[in-house]
């Protein structure tokens, strides 16, 4: 069972973009780095239960692999949960972009948290009503569809809503723009 999409790596950058900040530095880099190892190892034991299922007479329920990839799952959420809630309640110490960001993380937390909760009650309980290939659709549709769709329009409205941050670089002593270049193709 492949691994629910996620806010994950929005989080990340956000929660990234926060630590080096140069106004205030609001998390430890090494908080970053429990998230990722979560998933590199939520990767592993998927690929592992991928060939162990290849073996098995019902190749729909879940095996220790999947329990032990959607617990990884569950807490790499729980974890980016916690990042995001700290920074949502340090948000009024940064510039209006950031505070964006963080907004649209936190309203996207609870959503993300419903979707996992689906393939963590597959995972725990077996039920096939919670399967997504013979399971229930509309269960389906509520717990696992609406919540990405919701994730995927909010993250898009949010960064659509982002002002470009000014470029601009010295040069032998003077500021100078970047213009973004034009007709770039060789001439002949």
């Amino acid at each position: 069972m492949p691994a629910p999409p996620s806010v994950d790596h929005i989080c990340l950058s956000e929660a990234d973009s926060i630590y080096r900040n140069r106004h205030l530095q609001m998390i430890p880099p090494r908080v970053l780095y429990v998230p990722q190892l979560l998933t590199f190892a939520d990767m592993g034991v998927s690929i592992a239960g991928f060939v162990a299922v290849t073996r098995r007479e019902d190749s729909l329920a879940p095996t220790k692999y999947s329990r032990v990839g959607m617990a990884l799952i569950a807490a790499t959420y729980i974890w980016v949960a916690g990042i995001s809630g700290a920074l949502w309640l340090r948000r009024t110490h940064l510039p209006k972009e950031e505070t964006r960001m963080i907004n649209c993380v936190a309203v996207c937390t609870p959503l993300l948290g419903v979707r996992v909760l689906y393939s963590l009650l597959y995972a725990i309980t077996g039920s096939k009503v919670l399967n997504t290939i013979v399971g229930n659709p509309t269960i389906y549709l509520f717990m696992t569809m609406i919540p990405e769709i919701a994730i995927v329009a909010i993250c898009v409205w949010t960064i659509l809503k982002i002002q470009r941050p000014e470029r601009s670089k010295e040069v032998g002593g003077n500021k100078q723009q970047d213009i973004p270049l034009q007709n770039c193709g060789s001439s002949r």
